[in-house]
């Protein structure tokens, strides 16, 4: 048995694709081509599985029917057969590898609807997005994809989409790898077969030597149903689900294609110029247009050229067997000279069918001279031509399709006789065979030349700081006293950290033990310690330098002094529970009553009196005591009233650190200063403090910008230092953010690199959309159509993470992520990055501390204690391997304490142990964005009553440090820094017409450029429309 089947299309649900694509549309369609076995794409997509369930009945083979409801009237067409399904989807996967952005597009051909339903739970579960496209977009890694769907069922078969396009493939010059095993590692067995796409056939791939044990397929990856066919596969055997995977392991299917040519990245070329170059001319002008001097967009034939390894066998011996074809309308039109979708052509299109049969029986099968006979002579001598490889082509490059001829202008009305066919058998009036390959492969062999049309694009690497300037110097020197270092954004303030530790150790200064460095996030104190770990003139000293977080050091101080080392550290929800247990908090609210009783706690100098809120947070202080519990707050205030009232204690503290070194001293509260004070050895007064007091911007903590003053009045003696040059930000950049605050002892930026828009929506979805777009065309895009409509730039290619868009609030959250989804661009929220923000977590301690109450002497290895509760409860649970990972590598640093690590999860919880991922937009709110930094910052919202933000009557700003913490938003920026506002935007679900935020009127049209988005709204769900 024989028959075609087409494995790899797309449904109604992908984007760019037509609204036609339904199972009853592809039924008809597959009748029309002679397409026996259908791909039904993107079955994991929610909508589109459910709807394949409604209209498809199952066989005895795996295969799947249309039921006889939903089929359509069609025409009588000769030997057509009915079409059966087979399930399958096209997965995109962007995920970093290497050091480099990698963007493969992977096909899953999946032998049921159960299946089909895991591997769609399995993704939600981890968080991936599958319902904004058909064909999803995952930050997964193609063997992390392929080891989910094997072990969800072995019987899944994953095999590499259109395996040369540029952008999006396994082997593709700008985001692929140079071989398969590079991709998939020890799971390569798994992969036997991989689809050539539409802009490569079976001869190119078999100059490759490293692909001569993989079978070829190739599909239409069809987006309307009519170009169902144009690429496909003819199979000898069963027509079963398990028929059709072993004939592709056993290699026995042969290849149906349109010729390569016709591809649109087919040749290297610049669309703008209309410059079309084969790879030998590519090479020649090094990959550079030769009309604008700008990169070519490299072909699919370069990537082979360059990695081409052996010769060309005998035709006959290539293996799969091929067949080109040209798509019966596109003969036709040429035979009449009109367009293939006009009426004209469409009408002799099904007339010609209902004579002849379906259309790539035409095409391959029936006699030229029952054709003659049937449908004229022009057709005949064209299907002659075509299946001789008699024909003239001028070949695709940089998104143009190439052009198939079988005759030369006004030709084919020399065969409308039926009697005149084959009557000349002159091979001058034929086109001439054209040629398997557009390249000598011997010649290329036999010189070895190397050949690159684009250069390797491999992430840029961020430097390190170069050289250390002398400002920074300085403050490295230090020797004994305190200091202040003044650092603004990028300046290298953990540099100096860093660099000042390991010179106190490597000059016998002080002993690492000695030497205590404080920051105020695990973040930071990991950071600093990967960098200690790594400093040449460290060695093994580096891990005993105690690094930690402040209320780390709090509570390692409570935990060696009875009673408070067995008290426990009680959340933020349980704080809230204690609050409401009150009678006097009913009426109240619970939130306010917390921060007043954190600001209580922190002596904060905002701090309000309130009679009421402080006889609730007497008895909430009383009920921790007598339940032996304790707050975030008490880690600082607890052991500062111990060092006060016990000066055994406190000596002992302060002549165990020597010199003490405190990172974003901006952040500090009156409280943690007042620690920090009495923690620091007075005879000494070794205090190094650094930060940004333009960077304070946690005043509803306590922390104040004056703290530098109060430091400065507090040790009279200590020296100053200010760095003076950004590392990170692009002068633009740090002189629009210094206009921004109003000071002119800004630092000096990185003067090649920097640019600041200012710009104007329409509504806030628009801005979103603009956004999404903006972010689409300098990552290079996520799905073809981004570089077909000219919105990705065709040799863009920066990573995802390197894009953050800030808000002022989470409210303004929801058009963004609209417009992300609609562009496929996965996306990460600091919420969703927080690892401790579940109630999971909440349960994974109390699954451990009710193993420390079980268990008082031995609680055994934290790391195998979280092993067995994953292994136990992870079937009922959403964790993702990756966090798993991560949470395993840190119970590995505990040891069998059990204790310290619920301690650190704890600890963490407050502000989050943020996980971040490579592969994401990072969506955050301005406060989470402290500390980080990207290539390219969107601030969203920049209006007046959102910054700053007094939306609400009797809503106060802090206006002052609403401004910095817009400057601390826009100095996150590297290279590029777009400042948004909208004259309408909808939120907490009213519409508000707010004017832009005052703070954009200090910055100069010197340091900014104002321009006006006129990008229309684009709505969640909205069909594009090509076909």
């Amino acid at each position: 048995m024989s028959f075609i089947a087409d494995l790899h299309i797309h449904s109604h649900f992908s984007l760019a694709t037509s609204k036609e694509l339904t199972p009853e549309h592809l039924h008809l369609w597959a009748r029309r081509k002679g397409v026996d076995v259908i791909g039904t794409g993107d079955c994991i997509h929610p909508g589109w599985l459910s709807e394949l369930q409604e209209k498809l009945e199952p066989t005895q083979t795996g295969l799947y029917r249309l039921k006889t409801t939903y089929h359509l009237a069609e025409e009588n067409i000769p030997e057509a057969q009915e079409p059966l399904f087979i399930l399958s989807t096209e997965i995109s996967n962007i995920y970093k590898k290497k050091g480099r952005v990698r963007k493969v597009h992977n096909i899953l051909i999946i032998p049921d609807f159960r299946t089909a339903s895991l591997i769609q739970q399995k993704l939600k579960l981890l968080g991936f997005n599958i319902t904004s496209d058909g064909r999803p977009i995952l930050g997964m890694d193609s063997y992390d994809l392929l080891r989910l769907v094997l072990d969800i069922n072995p019987r899944c078969v994953l095999v590499p989409a259109h395996i040369w396009t540029p952008w999006f493939s396994v082997l593709g010059a700008s985001s692929g790898f140079d071989s398969i095993e590079e991709c998939f590692e020890d799971l390569t067995p798994y992969i036997h077969t991989l689809e050539t796409g539409l802009s490569s056939d079976v001869p190119m791939n078999r100059v490759v030597g490293k692909l001569d044990r993989f079978h070829l397929i190739s599909n239409s990856d069809a987006h309307s149903p009519d170009r169902l066919g144009r690429n496909a596969n003819i199979f000898f055997c069963d027509k079963s689900f398990d028929a059709i995977t072993e004939a592709m392991a056993r290699h026995q299917s042969e290849t149906i294609d349109l010729f390569p040519q016709e591809g649109k990245y087919h040749f290297a070329g610049h669309r703008k110029c209309k410059v079309s170059l084969p790879p030998d001319e590519a090479a020649y002008h090094q990959g550079i247009c030769p009309v604008c001097h700008k990169k070519l967009t490299s072909g699919v034939l370069d990537r082979v050229f360059q990695l081409a390894s052996k010769t060309l066998p005998d035709e006959e011996s290539i293996s799969p067997r091929f067949h080109y074809i040209i798509p019966l309308p596109e003969i036709i039109a040429e035979i009449i000279n009109t367009k293939s979708s006009s009426k004209k052509v469409m009408e002799k299109y099904f007339q010609t069918l209902k004579i002849l049969g379906p259309e790539l029986k035409i095409l391959l099968q029936i006699p030229c001279s029952r054709i003659a006979e049937h449908a004229g002579g022009e057709l005949a001598e064209a299907v002659e031509r075509l299946r001789q490889r008699r024909v003239m082509i001028t070949p695709g490059y940089d998104g143009e399709y190439g052009v198939i001829k079988v005759f030369r202008p006004g030709e084919a009305q020399n065969y409308a006789q039926k009697s005149s066919l084959f009557h000349d058998k002159s091979p001058l009036t034929r086109p001439t065979t054209y040629p398997l390959l557009s390249f000598n492969i011997h010649q290329v062999l036999e010189q070895k030349v190397l050949y690159s049309a684009i250069p390797d694009s491999s992430t840029e690497q961020k430097a390190a700081y170069p050289i250390t300037d002398e400002l920074q110097k300085a403050a490295i020197a230090h020797d004994q006293g305190p200091a202040v270092v003044i650092a603004g954004p990028g300046s290298g303030k953990t540099y100096v950290l860093t660099e000042r530790i390991a010179r106190l150790i490597s000059q016998n200064i002080a002993p690492s033990e000695k030497i205590l460095a404080i920051t105020f996030t695990t973040r930071a104190a990991q950071e600093m310690r990967q960098r200690l770990m790594s400093h040449p003139s460290l060695h093994q000293q580096a891990s005993s330098i105690p690094i930690s977080t402040i209320h780390a050091l709090g509570l390692q101080i409570l935990r060696e002094i009875p009673p408070y080392s067995s008290f426990r550290l009680i959340s933020e929800a349980e704080k809230v529970k204690i609050i409401q247990s009150f009678p006097q908090a009913q009426n109240q609210s619970s939130a306010k009553i917390a921060n007043y009783i954190s600001l209580l706690k922190n002596h904060a100098l905002n701090f309000r009196f309130n009679e009421v809120f402080q006889e609730i947070a007497n008895q909430y202080e009383f009920s921790l005591h007598n339940n032996q519990l304790m707050d975030y707050e008490d880690l600082i205030l607890l052991p500062l009233n111990l060092l006060k009232e016990n000066d055994q204690i406190c000596s002992h503290i302060q002549n165990r650190y020597r010199f003490i070194l405190v990172d974003e001293f901006q952040d500090v509260n009156p409280a943690q200063y007042d620690f920090l004070k009495i923690i620091t050895h007075p005879q000494d007064n070794n205090l190094f403090v650094i930060g940004d007091p333009l960077q304070s911007i946690y005043g509803f903590r306590g922390a104040y910008p004056s703290i530098f003053e109060t430091f400065l009045q507090d040790f009279p003696q200590s020296t100053t230092y200010r760095l003076g040059k950004s590392y990170r930000c692009g002068d633009k950049i740090l002189k629009a953010a210094y206009e921004l605050i109003g000071s002119e002892n800004g630092l000096e930026g990185v003067l090649e690199k920097g640019k600041v828009n200012i710009v104007q929506h329409a509504t806030d979805r628009s801005e979103a959309e603009f956004i999404a777009r903006s972010i689409d065309a300098t990552t290079g895009g996520t799905r073809f159509f981004a570089y077909d409509s000219g919105v990705a730039q065709a040799q863009a290619e920066t990573p995802l993470s390197e894009f953050a868009i800030l808000c002022r609030t989470t409210r303004q959250f929801p058009a963004i992520i609209t417009a992300l989804n609609n562009h496929g661009l996965p996306y990460q929220t600091a919420q969703a990055g927080n690892l401790l923000d579940s109630e999971l977590l909440a349960e994974i301690i109390l699954y451990l501390r009710k193993i420390i109450d079980n268990n008082k002497k031995n609680n055994g290895h934290v790391e195998n204690l979280l092993k067995n509760y994953f292994v136990q409860n992870l079937p009922e649970k959403n964790v993702a391997k990756d966090d798993q990972k991560i949470f395993m590598e840190i119970a590995r640093d505990f040891g069998n304490d059990v204790k310290g690590f619920i301690d650190f999860l704890d600890l963490n919880a407050p502000t989050g142990l943020y996980a971040h991922k490579e592969n994401a937009v990072q969506l955050l709110t301005l406060h989470a964005a402290k500390g980080l930094e990207f290539e390219h910052v969107f601030i969203s919202g920049c209006e007046e009553g959102i910054i700053p933000y007094s939306l609400f009557e009797n809503q106060e700003a802090d206006t002052e440090e609403e401004k910095r913490l817009l400057f601390v938003g826009m100095t996150r920026a590297e290279k590029t820094l777009s400042l948004n506002y909208a004259d309408s935007r909808k939120i907490f679900h009213q519409n508000m017409n707010l004017p832009p935020s005052h703070f954009l009127s200090a910055i100069s049209p010197t340091n900014a450029i104002r321009t006006k988005s006129n990008l229309p709204e684009k709505r969640e769900g909205q069909q594009l429309s090509f076909f």
